[in-house]
């Protein structure tokens, strides 16, 4: 649309015609407004049901008055300070409206310089984005969430593809005795015991939700008896599998203390 109103406007078809048809039948609601008083020129059927407001109030009004009073002196001192090549472009800005029933919604504005009934102004194509930033809001509050607990917990966790580590948490290098920079980008296998190479690959590769227990290889050579579970993950826009890690070796060295207290039956003759 955008790009048509250049045309439309040397045609002399900015109050009828193709612009018309355009302006009004578009599902995006559109306002034309006057570059000096701000003053609305012209609003689409779109914008009358997006906003509640009837033609003829929207005809009373100014674009400030759709703003939530905190926003206006920004949107003043932006208005003050666009650049004549900024305004040819039409580059989108995302500001806060309030429809007549009080609502405030989040929009993407993307506008045009032209002349209406003789006079400077701009029209403006607008896009709600509202739920598209709440879901944006919700999707960062859960990656900050998994980071907490990524960061915090007491068990290792290690997010690897293929093999190869790309991220692992304090607790997973702590078991191997490394900090986390020595960890990644290395194969997990360089951490995992020769005689557990096979079940673990075996787990990864089936991405099986179910227990396993392997030998972890710490740094100083030493063995640590461990239990781990795979999940399938998006790391980063890419399939990744989380792997998480817990140390057994205390409850495999208290069953073998147990057993060695047990008393020593004597030969059955």
């Amino acid at each position: 649309m955008i790009e048509l109103v250049k045309t439309y406007e040397v045609r002399g078809y900015m109050q009828d015609g193709p612009f018309r048809l355009l302006f009004e039948s578009n599902p995006q609601p559109m306002w034309v407004f006057a570059e000096e008083t701000l003053e609305f020129l012209a609003v689409n059927e779109a914008a009358i049901r997006h906003y509640g407001y009837t033609r003829s109030e929207f005809m009373k009004m100014t674009v400030s008055e759709m703003r939530p009073q905190s926003e206006l002196p920004s949107f003043l001192e932006y208005r003050s300070q666009l650049t004549l090549a900024f305004m040819e472009f039409g580059a989108a800005t995302q500001w806060r409206h309030r429809t007549k029933d009080g609502t405030i919604i989040d929009v993407e504005c993307k506008g045009a310089t032209v002349r209406y009934c003789e006079r400077p102004a701009r029209l403006i194509i607008i896009e709600d984005i509202t739920e598209r930033k709440k879901t944006a809001d919700r999707l960062r509050e859960t990656a900050d969430n998994f980071q907490v607990l990524f960061e915090t917990a007491f068990e290792g966790i290690a997010i690897h593809q293929d093999g190869c580590l790309l991220s692992v948490n304090p607790a997973f290098a702590a078991m191997l005795g490394l900090c986390v920079d020595e960890c990644s980008g290395k194969s997990i296998l360089n951490f995992i015991a020769p005689e557990s190479h096979v079940q673990v690959l075996t787990h990864i590769r089936t991405v099986s939700a179910h227990p396993v227990e392997f030998s972890i290889l710490r740094g100083d050579g030493t063995r640590l008896r461990s239990i781990g579970t795979v999940r399938p993950i998006r790391f980063h826009g890419n399939n990744a599998s989380l792997l998480w890690v817990r140390d057994i070796s205390e409850r495999v060295f208290s069953g073998f203390a147990d057993w060695l207290r047990q008393p020593v039956l004597p030969d059955v003759q």
